[in-house]
C-alpha cells in the first residue's frame, strides 16, 4: 500500500467518523440495500461507489478512495482512533494488501 493510499484512507476515516471538515464528512457513504435483501458489502461495510462516465473522474477522491477503503480488510475498519488506523494500514500494507 503506497504512502498516497494510506493517506487517502485516513481521510476517509476520519470523514466516516465525523471528525473531518462536513464536505468530506458528507461525501462517503456506507453500502446499503433498499429492498431489504442483506449483501456482502453491507456486511463488511463497504462504501457505496459512485457512478462515472468519465475517465478523469476516476481521480477523484470519493472514487479511487471509496476504492482503497474498500480494499482494507474489515478489522482494520473497526478502529475508532485515526492515528491507530493509519498506523495498522501501515503495517497491513508493508506485507499483504497491494491495491492498483
Amino acid at each position: 500500500m503506497l504512502a498516497r493510499q494510506i493517506h487517502t484512507c485516513g481521510i476517509i476515516h476520519k470523514g466516516l467518523n465525523e471528525e473531518s471538515t462536513p464536505y468530506i464528512n458528507n461525501m462517503f457513504n456506507l453500502s446499503s440495500n433498499t429492498d431489504g435483501v442483506t449483501t456482502r458489502s453491507e456486511i463488511r461495510g463497504d462504501l457505496k461507489l459512485r457512478k462515472t462516465r468519465l475517465g478523469m473522474s476516476e481521480g477523484n477522491i470519493a472514487i479511487r478512495g471509496a476504492k482503497y477503503y474498500n480494499e482494507i480488510p474489515v478489522e482494520a475498519r473497526g478502529i475508532n482512533s485515526n492515528k491507530s488506523f493509519v498506523r495498522k494500514l501501515t503495517r497491513i500494507g508493508k506485507y499483504s494488501i497491494e491495491l492498483d
